[in-house]
């Protein structure tokens, strides 16, 4: 090897779709090179899917090239790359003001001390001709370097620069994927209220929304689409059982001495249960007895054989109406 392999950008494309293929099995991307005076870059877009913290990690791998704002200037990167396309950083930040800095094996750093005779005794290791002798042949350090250099070129790794400086990542969302995230941001943040550039404005409680702050409606939308699915689900069921809480709460406190309400129930073999309620009227608890079944069906695979209908309930002095069962599910999957 007479120096470490430049991978032109259109070669490290090809190893940005095969490791994005690889972490990502099915899902779909677009991966473009672009070369200019100067440098080159690639752009990695998908629709929905994956978030970009994680495409980033992968395709993160292949950069090229940093950026040291000191001197206004691009610095460069040098990666070990495996036969099955695994990469492993060597150094990153050449040419910074600071220096660069070098790994050892399973990535730990290599102190600033070590790091001439390091780097050299492992090229000299991977057989990279026009590597400049160590200033201490004997020391640990180049020992060290000629020994990793070895062993990764035994295993089948090659010293390499990528051609792309940058990569660029991208994460698109459906119409449905926006709606919905927009619907969670309405549901999460409060009320909607002013339009800006056609989408609307929120007062957003930052404990209650994944990703958090208080901002334009398009903005917290895409910060939502950076949260994890589960996130947004956790966020969005708790703020169903404090509200379906508040309203029972509510409900009692205005319900007088023998508080009486309207419950869509459900009965199975002489046993029934509330599952949405309480309703000040009987026809606002039929009105929702198809709701109940539905929600029924979403927890429960034998609900399609219960039957359905409407109790009224009266509670002694004192006492409290419960809440239905399924009251934060109902109001869960109204607002989505």
């Amino acid at each position: 090897m007479s120096d470490s392999y430049y991978m032109s950008c259109a070669e490290t494309a090809k190893l940005v779709r095969a490791g994005l293929k690889k972490a990502f099995p099915g899902q779909k991307f677009s991966v473009r090179s672009h070369t200019y005076s100067g440098g080159a870059s690639i752009d990695v877009r998908w629709t929905d899917g994956p978030q970009e913290a994680d495409v980033k990690a992968v395709a993160g791998r292949y950069n090229g090239a940093g950026f040291d704002g000191m001197i206004d200037l691009k610095t460069y990167n040098a990666d070990w790359l495996y036969p099955d396309g695994t990469v492993e950083a060597f150094q990153s930040e050449i040419g910074h003001s600071y220096g660069s800095t070098t790994y050892g094996p399973g990535g730990e750093r290599v102190t600033d001390e070590d790091t001439n005779d390091y780097i050299r005794g492992v090229r000299i290791g991977a057989g990279v001709t026009n590597t400049i002798p160590p200033s201490s042949p004997d020391s640990l350090a180049y020992r060290r370097g000629l020994r990793d250099g070895k062993a990764r070129v035994e295993a089948g790794a090659r010293l390499v620069h990528f051609g792309a400086d940058y990569i660029f990542t991208r994460r698109d969302l459906s119409p449905e994927t926006e709606q919905r995230l927009k619907a969670a941001v309405a549901f999460l943040g409060g009320e909607p209220g002013e339009e800006f550039n056609g989408d609307k404005r929120y007062d957003v409680p930052r404990p209650r929304l994944p990703g958090g702050g208080d901002n334009y409606g398009w903005t917290l939308v895409h910060r939502m689409s950076q949260v994890p699915e589960d996130e947004i689900a956790d966020a969005m069921k708790e703020e169903a059982e404090r509200r379906a809480a508040a309203e029972a709460k509510s409900f009692n406190e205005q319900a007088g001495d023998e508080p009486t309400g309207f419950y869509v129930t459900v009965q199975d073999c002489g046993q029934w249960g509330a599952l949405l309620g309480p309703y000040a009227t009987k026809e606002e608890a039929e009105a929702n007895v198809q709701a109940g079944k539905e929600l029924a069906k979403m927890v429960n695979d034998r609900a399609g054989w219960y039957a359905y209908g409407v109790t009224k309930v009266t509670m002694k002095p004192g006492a409290v109406l419960p809440a239905g069962k399924l009251n934060a599910l109902h109001i869960e999957r109204e607002a989505s």
